[in-house]
């Protein structure tokens, strides 16, 4: 009953905001609303954009996020509503 492709979190450190980015299957499924044109890309398409802007992208963790996954979807889309 295991996901054999769990969501992925990247953290995004740019000089004017951090933010996040959820991957599955080696693209982005949901994206902070600063970034979401990201929304779709894939993960080569992530590291190459953020390597032409010079930010900086991470893996977090999951053992070390203090929210799931989910808290995450559900926060962004909240930031969608408004």
């Amino acid at each position: 009953m295991g996901n054999d492709n769990p969501d992925v979190v990247v953290r995004i450190t740019a000089p004017h905001f951090c933010c996040a980015l959820i991957f599955r299957n080696q693209v982005v499924i949901e994206a902070a609303p600063i970034v979401k044109y990201m929304k779709g890309w894939t993960g080569l398409g992530v590291e190459k954009y953020l390597a032409k802007k010079k930010w900086k992208g991470e893996i977090v963790r999951p053992e070390l996020m203090k929210q799931t996954v989910e808290e995450i979807k559900n926060n962004i889309a909240a930031e969608k509503r408004g």
